[in-house]
């Protein structure tokens, strides 16, 4: 037999095999539901913890110009430092009672009489 033939022979005996069932693939509908049910439902948490944060009360309450006068007649106790600012919160009992005090103890030079700061003509309404 020469080797055409038994090539021949070979091919004619060929048979394919049966094509493997296709990989299983994950319901990815269902995850990426689930992901989009989570993030609009994490939206919509901080949306409404935002929202209340807001509502609650105004942050800053109106000043005036007394509040800006006393604050200008506070003369520096001491320079601003971590140790300083560290010690504040610890003496005063909420955050913001410790920023007010840091906030109104910085001026360093107080304003003699007639002088007005920037800060209170800025604050001024105009009539």
């Amino acid at each position: 037999m020469s080797e055409d033939e038994r090539f021949e022979s070979y091919l004619r005996n060929f048979r394919p095999l049966p094509p493997s069932p296709p990989p299983r693939r994950r319901a990815r509908g269902n995850v990426r539901r689930f992901v989009i049910s989570v993030s609009a439902a994490a939206g919509i948490l901080i949306a409404a913890l935002v929202g209340f944060h807001f509502r609650a009360k105004p942050r800053y309450p109106s000043r005036t110009s007394e509040d800006v006068q006393t604050a200008n007649s506070i003369p520096l106790a001491e320079p601003l430092t971590a140790g300083g600012a560290n010690a504040a919160l610890f003496r005063n009992s909420s955050v913001k009672a410790a920023l007010d005090e840091l906030a109104f103890s910085l001026r360093s030079n107080p304003l003699s009489a007639g002088q007005v700061s920037a800060l209170e003509l800025l604050g001024e309404e105009k009539r």
